[in-house]
């Protein structure tokens, strides 16, 4: 999600075909990095918007995993989305007070996928994810007051911006191969985007929603597929919104997609 002066390194441990093997990449980012002024910019500096990721991975022949990790300076892109949780998902401002070494957050995540030797039975291929971030601002307080209870209609003051500890995330994905017909597929997915999960004054943040979705692909043919989806979100816009755990249930979002897939 970030771009800048960039530097990565990738390595795969070498074994023969089909045999499991262990990989390690390695990836540091700056989009600031053009900037001579180094409390704005540079490379390695307070302001470069910095993020450094690294992941390991191990793959056999049914299974794999992967852990990441990722070191992320405030005022990097890649920090406004989920910096704040599914309420303020839109929000895009800068890290408070503006750019300092101070300012950063730590993720974490794990992968794991297995597949059935067989396909076209009742065990499917299994995907499980789970992300954890948590974030400092050092140099900022938490204003006085900021608590579980704000106004009616007014946005969650425990998810203000300094207020926010941590954020998870989580998912499961199951897929069938060969159901019904040999060639077509089925599937389903459930997970929550990125929500608060701890702030750094113990108020409760309410937040989080789910993610369903259910899908089947057609193969009509060697070169054509036709795949109907179906999706359900559940309270979209967060609890966040008004703090309170019984009146903060936003109206679900349900809908459906149809795809078609052309190979030339």
């Amino acid at each position: 999600k970030a771009t800048g002066g960039m530097a990565g390194l990738m390595w795969k441990q070498n074994v023969k075909s089909g045999n499991p093997f262990f990989a390690v990449s390695t990836s540091y980012v700056a989009p600031n990095a053009e900037n001579s002024n180094t409390n704005n910019g540079g490379l390695f500096e307070q302001g470069s918007g910095g993020s450094w990721l690294t992941q390991l991975g191990y793959q056999a022949n049914q299974w794999k995993a992967t852990f990441g990790w990722r070191y992320g300076q405030c005022n990097n892109s890649t920090n406004y989305v989920n910096r704040r949780g599914t309420q303020a998902a839109t929000a895009a401002e800068a890290c408070p007070p503006a750019y300092t070494s101070q300012n950063f957050n730590n993720s974490f995540a794990l992968g794991l996928a297995w597949q059935p030797k067989q396909s076209g039975t009742f065990v499917p291929s299994i995907s499980l994810g789970w992300g954890i971030t948590a974030y400092s601002y050092s140099n900022t307080v938490v204003a006085a007051g900021v608590g579980n209870t704000p106004p009616t209609g007014a946005t969650s003051p425990a998810l203000a911006a300094s207020n926010i500890a941590n954020t998870q995330s989580w998912t499961v994905g199951l897929q069938w191969k060969d159901v019904f017909v040999k060639g077509n597929s089925a599937g389903m997915a459930v997970g929550q985007p990125s929500f608060v999960t701890a702030t750094r004054n113990g108020a409760t943040p309410f937040d989080g929603n789910y993610a369903w979705e259910w899908w089947y692909k057609f193969q009509v043919t060697d070169k054509i597929a036709v795949t109907p989806l179906l999706f359900l979100l559940t309270n979209p816009s967060s609890a966040g919104t008004v703090g309170s755990a019984s009146t903060a249930t936003n109206a679900g979002v349900f809908g459906g997609l149809l795809t078609a897939q052309f190979k030339f």
